[in-house]
């Protein structure tokens, strides 16, 4: 798995692990078990326990997707940090309205009809399409990051700003004889290690300047 990278001079290779996978194939999964619990909720009532089951599992399966994108934000997000948090409580009241189904269905009361304790499932719950709010805006910031990426492999873009910045100019490489350095400074007493210098400062090679032409001139 090959991700880019903001220079264009580098390419970051990812290898993949089990958790990688797992957490890859919640993307899949969930998704398709929460409409077949949405499905039987509305075909069998509210107190079916076959429908409390699959709720269940995709409330666990959504937890998963929730990881999964908050590991594709950058370490220092704060969405990040949000995404986790928010995540983990909506899974937690999530799950805990899926038993309150499997409850009912063995003659229980309903806890969001109990008083006390049991009312902490009320504020729990709403944490879960909270956290579906925050992967949607995960989800457009790490589209719009990617862009930028992209961007980036284009001549015209922060390649060639990379590059200016660290290749010297043509100018400023000596353009005249007088500018050349002297052949003791630069280690040489042959007069035939001089190279002469094109006007756009690249090096002739098919001609070489001999020392006393050049002084003379």
């Amino acid at each position: 798995m090959v991700a880019l990278d903001p220079f264009p001079a580098s390419v970051v290779v990812m290898t993949t692990t089990p958790t990688d996978r797992l957490l890859t194939a919640s993307l899949v999964v969930a998704p398709l078990i929460y409409p077949a619990a949405d499905s039987t909720y509305a075909a069998r009532g509210w107190d079916d326990a076959t429908a409390g089951v699959m709720h269940v599992l995709g409330a666990i399966g959504y937890g998963l997707v929730v990881l999964r994108i908050a590991t594709r934000l950058p370490r220092e997000s704060r969405l990040k940090a949000a995404l986790v948090l928010v995540g983990l409580i909506g899974m937690a009241g999530n799950v805990a309205y899926g038993f309150d189904t499997i409850h009912m269905s063995l003659g229980d009361t309903q806890l969001v009809d109990q008083p006390g304790a049991a009312n902490l499932i009320k504020p729990i719950g709403l944490f879960f399409p909270l956290s579906l709010a925050l992967v949607a805006a995960a989800a457009q910031a790490g589209a719009a990051n990617a862009g930028r990426q992209v961007s980036c492999w284009r001549p015209s873009s922060c390649g060639r700003s990379r590059t200016s910045a660290t290749s010297p100019s043509p100018r400023s490489r000596p353009t005249s004889p007088s500018s050349w350095p002297s052949a003791a400074s630069r280690g040489s007493t042959s007069p035939a290690s001089r190279w002469r210098m094109s006007k756009h400062g690249e090096i002739d090679r098919h001609s070489l300047v001999d020392a006393r032409r050049s002084g003379s001139g």
